[in-house]
C-alpha cells in the first residue's frame, strides 16, 4: 500500500496513473473477439466513406446465429446486424488528395484501410465486407476486370484475405 502511494505522489507519476486509468475505463473494444481457430463465428466489416472521412466497424457473429445474408429489404438487414457483437470501430480522415477521389474509389479505399486495420482478426477465416457502393460488388468479385489502377492495387492487396463484398443500399 505504501509503495502504491509513493508511486502516484509525484506529478508525472500521477498524470501517468490518470492516463492509464482513463485508457482502461474507456477501452474501444466493446466485446472480445473469438479468435480461436475452431470458432465458426464470421466477422463483418462495415465501411462507409464520406467526402472527408472513412468509418469502419468490425463485428462478429454471435454464437449460434446465422451469418449476414443480402436482403433487398433494409429492415431485414438491420435485424441481421443485431446477430453480431461490435468488436471495434475506427475512423480515418482522408488526406487532401484522397478527398478528390470519386465515390467508388473512396469506398474501395475504405475497404482496403478497414481490412488492413483489422487484419489480425480477418486473416485466418472468411469474412464479409459491407458497403453502400454497388459497383464494388463486381470489382471485388473474382475475375472482374477494372481499369482503375488504384482500385486494382487495393484489390490485389486484399486478395490474400477470404473476403466477400456485400452491397447494402445507403441512405
Amino acid at each position: 500500500r505504501n509503495r502504491r502511494t509513493m508511486l502516484i505522489k509525484g506529478t508525472h507519476s500521477r498524470e501517468l496513473f490518470e492516463l492509464m486509468m482513463d485508457r482502461i475505463c474507456h477501452a474501444r473494444i466493446l466485446h472480445w473477439a473469438d479468435t480461436r481457430l475452431t470458432s465458426t463465428a464470421r466477422f463483418l466489416l462495415v465501411v462507409d466513406a464520406s467526402l472527408d472521412r472513412i468509418g469502419m466497424s468490425l463485428l462478429q457473429q454471435r454464437p449460434g446465429q446465422a451469418p449476414f445474408e443480402m436482403s433487398e429489404i433494409v429492415t431485414e438487414q438491420d435485424e441481421q446486424l443485431k446477430r453480431y457483437h461490435l468488436i471495434d470501430v475506427a475512423v480515418r480522415k482522408l488526406q487532401a488528395h484522397e478527398t478528390r477521389y470519386g465515390a467508388t474509389e473512396r469506398e474501395a479505399l475504405g475497404i482496403h484501410v478497414g481490412v488492413e486495420k483489422f487484419k489480425r482478426f480477418l486473416c485466418l477465416r472468411p469474412f464479409d465486407a459491407v458497403g453502400d457502393c454497388k459497383p464494388l460488388v463486381r470489382i471485388f468479385s473474382m475475375g472482374a476486370a477494372t481499369t482503375n489502377q488504384k482500385i486494382l492495387r487495393w484489390r490485389t492487396d486484399i486478395c490474400r484475405f477470404q473476403m466477400r463484398y456485400v452491397h447494402r443500399p445507403g441512405s
